[in-house]
């Protein structure tokens, strides 16, 4: 699913520990390609933060996240069921993101696999 620019990997499904980290849930069921980003951004209507991700992590099921900024419980709550989403700077860097999901068709237009969108 994509937004302005912006791809939706995952949604946040609330707070986990005392440090302000939360639990992701991935819009494709996989999770190697959220653990590896560096920056995502959180968004609330029209109103959007870029926050850099300090730790992502896989467990039971879910993806254990902690961003810079947000340092309780109470402040990670704010977020709860809010989307992650992550901005593609290209097409081409976009399906390298996403190939990792094992979702994806080729497609000769670009240098590797597409993802297949998410309905």
């Amino acid at each position: 699913m994509e937004t302005n620019g912006q791809l939706v990997v995952g949604f946040i499904r609330g707070s986990h520990g005392v440090s302000g980290e939360f639990k992701v849930e991935s819009a494709s069921g996989y999770y190697d390609h959220i653990e590896v980003l560096k920056e995502v951004t959180l968004r609330h209507g029209s109103d959007s933060r870029k926050c850099k991700v300090e730790f992502a992590e896989k467990g039971c099921g879910t993806l254990y996240m902690k961003l810079a900024g947000i340092d309780s419980p109470e402040e990670g709550r704010q977020f709860n069921q809010l989307p992650l989403l992550y901005h593609s700077k290209s097409r081409n860097s976009q399906s390298n993101l996403l190939c990792t999901t094992h979702s994806y068709q080729e497609d000769e237009r670009t240098c590797g696999p597409q993802p297949i969108p998410i309905r």
